[in-house]
């Protein structure tokens, strides 16, 4: 089953995703969440593109995680210059209360402190039953589980109410969603795994407080967005 993105030392691939969704990793932390992306012809959100790409000598190796939460910087910027090169894309900045999340403390005497205090690490490569997905964040802080969360995740700003301090191990588990197939016969572009990752976004603010005690509650929160001023379909050549 192909992944729909790929990020190796030297390389990059997206496989099968909207503009849209390029947009959000290209600019990271400044466009955290898809409802802080707005505007733009409906093609964004549903054509579906490919992109396989070099890196330059030098490229900082980052993980997936840096990439998806905004802290990928060197490989957000190169993302970047293509969208504006390839699909003229043009964005302007504005400030709006859009729906998000507060993340609270809702349970105590869940949250398990990781015996490393001394570093915010990204999440580790790791599972336990083989092939049920999982969400781990080992010694990490809340604020990177908070950006965690926004994206990809659950598509929307979330910001942190819990007052909490130092690091933590947090380890999700989805028995509920059973192994991965060996092959994805579902029609459509990795539609079996989309519809996986679906599941595992319905079932995650539950499993989350569960797990934790952390609770997100919806509210209305101030947020940057990123206004799509103008973009264009690339030509065929």
């Amino acid at each position: 089953m192909q992944t729909l993105f790929e990020l190796n030392p030297g390389r990059v691939i997206i496989r099968n995703v909207p503009i849209y969704y390029w947009i959000g990793l290209a600019y990271g932390n400044e466009c955290p969440a898809p409802d802080t992306l707005v505007g733009g012809p409906d093609w964004i959100r549903t054509d579906w593109y490919d992109l396989q790409a070099t890196l330059p000598a030098g490229t900082p190796n980052y993980t997936k995680e840096q990439w998806f939460i905004g802290n990928a910087p060197v490989l957000q910027r190169m993302l970047q210059t293509m969208l504006a090169d390839r699909f003229k894309l043009v964005l302007k900045r504005d400030v709006k209360e859009i729906q998000g999340y507060n993340l609270v403390l809702a349970q105590e005497g869940k949250l398990k402190f990781s015996a490393d205090q001394t570093t915010d690490t990204p999440p580790e490569a790791r599972q336990s039953t083989p092939g049920v997905p999982i969400f781990p964040l080992l010694s990490t802080s809340i604020s990177r589980l908070a950006a965690s969360l926004q994206q990809p995740w659950l598509g929307r700003p979330i910001v942190d109410r819990t007052g909490l301090t130092g690091l933590y191990d947090i380890w999700l588990e989805f028995p509920e969603i059973g192994p991965a197939p060996q092959t994805d016969t579902a029609p459509g572009p990795n539609r079996g795994a989309r519809d996986r990752l679906e599941r595992m976004k319905a079932l995650l603010p539950s499993k989350l407080e569960s797990t934790t005690g952390l609770r997100l509650e919806p509210a209305k929160v101030p947020v940057e967005t990123l206004v799509i001023v103008s973009v264009e379909k690339p030509s065929d050549n």
